[in-house]
């Protein structure tokens, strides 16, 4: 029998549709990925950029990303209650570090779901076999730092400012960054917050370690590169980069990686480029790729 025309006309639209509602449909029938956050992380983060967030990281991972916010002084026992009481059987659920305990708590009721728990460094905790510890990259990080920095400065020096000193392998790596590409001779300073900054030189990026509060609440004047996961609406529009080592921004590399050859996963920050805050807006893109680079 011929389809008739206004039907045939309709029929692309048509199939467009039954594709959309069958992908919508598996989308939401694979189990979810649950992240264990407070209303502390929300209000630093932003309420809209966390539903960003959770949106498009469930778009990568073709699964529902659902937050689980719980009071900041719940005991470890209620909040690993309500992880579970989000799904029966979730594909995998992050907790942040400061809620270790209840990262324990969780498994013994559901030992078989894969439990993921966000650190910035080594918790030393070898003898946790049942837990994978998500840790940050900060080699690479401090290497694209470099990098960007350098892009930032041109030919002016770049300042670095730890609170607590800097090893002497993330140094290197900040270096390394420093001297790719060929781009410049930039001069690099090692500060500490205490000491006095040198007035005479043209300071062209500044990346501060540690405490990136006081370089906000200061209002320094030139290009900035923090590590922080601080919603950029709350920064001065000298923030040109940000790199932002949250479950939600690293979920994806963790899982894709999970399970890990041994105990932890060790993934980079996502660097967040602000756009509007650039001056050549053209080179968008092909900043972006350069930040995509490993050491």
């Amino acid at each position: 029998m011929p389809i008739p025309p206004p039907v045939k006309k309709r029929l692309p639209l048509i199939i467009f549709g039954l594709v959309l509602l069958i992908l919508a449909a598996v989308f939401f029938m694979r189990s979810p990925v649950l992240i264990v956050t407070d209303s502390y992380f929300e209000r630093i983060y932003g309420k809209g950029r966390l539903r960003f967030r959770g949106i498009w990281t469930s778009l990568e991972l073709f699964r529902p990303v659902i937050s689980v916010e719980v009071a900041v002084n719940a005991g470890p026992d209620l909040i690993a209650l309500a992880a579970a009481g989000h799904s029966a059987s979730p594909w995998a659920v992050f907790f942040p570090y400061r809620y270790m305990e209840a990262a324990f708590y969780y498994l013994e009721m559901h030992p078989n779901i894969p439990v993921l728990v966000m650190t910035a460094d080594n918790p030393g905790l070898e003898d946790t076999p049942l837990i994978t510890f998500v840790r940050t990259d900060t080699r690479i990080d401090m290497f694209r730092a470099g990098l960007y920095a350098k892009v930032l400065a041109g030919e002016e020096a770049v300042l670095f400012v730890s609170e607590r000193g800097i090893n002497e392998d993330l140094r290197s790596s900040f270096l390394t960054g420093l001297a790719a590409k060929h781009l410049y001779r930039t001069e690099t300073l090692f500060y500490y917050p205490s000491m006095v900054f040198p007035s005479h030189m043209n300071i062209g990026c500044m990346v501060p370690s540690g405490d990136t509060g006081i370089f906000i609440e200061q209002n320094v004047q030139f290009p900035l590169i923090l590590f922080s996961w601080a919603d950029p609406a709350y920064t001065p529009r000298t923030v040109k980069l940000l790199f932002d080592d949250t479950p939600w921004a690293m979920a994806k590399d963790a899982l894709r990686n999970y399970p890990p050859a041994a105990g932890e996963l060790i993934i980079p920050s996502k660097p967040l480029l602000l756009f509007n805050r650039m001056e050549n807006k053209s080179s968008y893109f092909r900043h972006m790729r350069l930040l995509r680079e490993k050491i």
